[in-house]
């Protein structure tokens, strides 16, 4: 079964156990959107083409359905955000994959979590709200930043911000730091992309490296973009899941693509970075991306542009140049 049908069932298993629960307006998180359409409202920290990507969600809900995220202290920060829009008691109901972790999950935000309906491949836990107001901890976005050291080449950042669920938890993980790595050889250019910039690492390097350029960055992640902008000030960040977000071309496009917004790998966001680089670029310009070594990159690199090499190399990652 197709990974989307997968979801859409299990998801359609969550709106009924919602509904027999009675409470009235629901708030869906992290859902698919195409089958939320009857609920109250949506809420979900990543871009999808829709207006429902926000740091936190808005309104009042009598309960919620949230779509379990692979990294769990980022289900934690859901749960607790749906909880800040909710009364005590409400009904707070958590789905996903059994390969997700599903299975394991007993307790989330400290409640106490049922299983009410299991199958082959996933789960549909419930609980309620617990009594008392919604301001305690993490009932704020703020309550959940983290600071600490982010180790650049033009020099370490002593508070760089991040936030459950950020891309490497806000440290500068191996690809990356090989990407930078390379940069030694280039002449400064004048417009400079981090696609998929995460809290922005690349964008500071960039504007740190070469302050005279315009440096923008585009995120899909609307949380990991907050931190961006605290941490990348000179920089210019965008909501968005491609580069139709943003205007005009570039001399240069940098990305640490993603491959696991969800299980399994996905390969759709780096082929369609891309398939529309060329079209971005100016003459002359350059697309420089890090990926795993098991990705393959190449040929699809080679279909799109003229030079294609190999920049950097170590047994985890490459770094591909592409003109």
């Amino acid at each position: 079964m197709a990974g989307d049908e997968r979801l859409n069932k299990l998801y359609a298993r969550a709106l009924r156990i919602a509904a027999k629960t009675g409470s009235g307006p629901l708030l869906a998180v992290d859902a698919p959107p195409d089958l939320s359409v009857g609920l109250a409202g949506r809420w979900s920290r990543y871009h999808a083409n829709d207006d429902a990507a926000k740091v936190w969600p808005e309104g009042q809900f009598n309960g919620a359905v949230i779509r379990l995220n692979r990294v769990r202290e980022a289900t934690q920060l859901a749960v607790a955000a749906a909880l800040s829009c909710m009364p005590q008691g409400g009904p707070v109901i958590v789905f996903g994959f059994n390969d997700e972790g599903i299975r394991s999950t007993r307790s989330i935000a400290d409640l106490a979590f049922e299983t009410v309906e299991a199958g082959s491949h996933g789960r549909v836990l419930i609980a309620k709200a617990p009594e008392g107001p919604r301001s305690g901890v993490g009932a704020t976005l703020q309550a959940w930043l983290r600071t600490g050291p982010m180790p650049l080449p033009s020099g370490i950042r002593e508070r760089w911000s991040s936030y459950p669920g950020c891309f490497a938890r806000g440290t500068l993980d191996a690809g990356t730091a090989l990407l930078l790595a390379t940069l030694d050889d280039r002449p400064p250019p004048v417009r400079v992309l981090d696609y998929a910039a995460g809290t922005g690492p690349i964008a500071e390097e960039a504007a740190s490296r070469w302050p005279a350029a315009s440096v923008f960055g585009i995120e899909m992640d609307a949380i990991a973009l907050a931190a961006a902008r605290q941490n990348a000030p000179r920089c210019r960040f965008v909501l968005g899941s491609d580069l139709s977000a943003l205007p005009g071309t570039f001399d240069l496009i940098l990305s640490n693509p993603p491959f696991h917004v969800s299980r399994p790998r996905e390969d759709a966001i780096w082929r369609q970075l891309i398939q529309d680089a060329p079209g971005r670029l100016e003459r002359g310009g350059e697309l420089r991306m890090v990926v795993q070594r098991e990705v393959p990159a190449e040929p699809t690199l080679r279909e799109a542009f003229k030079t294609v090499q190999r920049v950097a190399q170590t047994s985890g990652y490459d770094v591909w140049s592409a003109r």
